[in-house]
């Protein structure tokens, strides 16, 4: 008997477009990619100098989720 091995991976969405969204007092990237429903793996690709974030900033982000996926 074989086993199915699985990862949890960040899939873009069919909707490839690119938004924007101004950083908020009290947000966190985390808290930007789940209200915009995003993946924070995909927010940190899109918006690589945003290690600090700043009231006013504006970030990119796409649509995408986290799947389980087989990887082996």
């Amino acid at each position: 008997m074989r086993l199915v091995r699985h990862a949890y991976q960040s899939i873009p969405d069919a909707d490839d477009k690119v938004y924007e969204v101004k950083v908020k007092p009290g947000d966190s990237l985390e808290r930007i990619a789940k209200a915009n429903g995003n993946t924070l793996e995909v927010l940190q690709k899109l918006n690589p100098d945003a290690k600090v974030l700043n009231i006013g900033q504006v970030l990119k982000y796409q649509k995408a989720s986290v799947k389980k996926v087989i990887i082996g």
